[in-house]
């Protein structure tokens, strides 16, 4: 979800949502930083790893967050990962199955774009 939502961000106000990279994976777009620390729960229940940060005031990055939430939670997870990967997507141009490559910003946002 974070990943469709940087894509929204970065479509809609030419910035980044986030400011780190994300990653083509094999299994998809990843944020490694975020991948290691969610990973580390292994088949248990993931708890509120934001506990640190106060609520999301409207904001356009929370306007972002919305958005990417509308358009998947009522997708099957099979679904949900087909959105990001749209065959001239920003994500499978990256894609080596060698070695995992950072997702250019700029090919993120032009996907959005692409799809509106």
């Amino acid at each position: 979800m974070l990943y469709i939502a940087h894509k929204v961000f970065l479509g809609k106000e030419g910035r980044p949502l986030v400011n780190q990279d994300f990653y083509a994976e094999l299994c998809g777009p990843v944020m490694p930083m975020l991948f290691f620390k969610l990973s580390s729960y292994g088949k248990n229940p993931i708890e509120n790893i934001f506990s640190g940060y106060s609520n999301l005031n409207p904001s356009l990055e929370r306007d972002a967050l919305d958005e990417a939430y509308r358009s998947i939670y009522h997708l099957s997870d099979d679904e949900a990962v087909k959105l990001c990967r749209k065959p001239d997507g920003a994500y499978i141009i990256t894609l080596d199955l060698k070695k995992a490559l950072p997702i250019h910003n700029c090919d993120i946002e032009a996907e959005y774009h692409l799809s509106q």
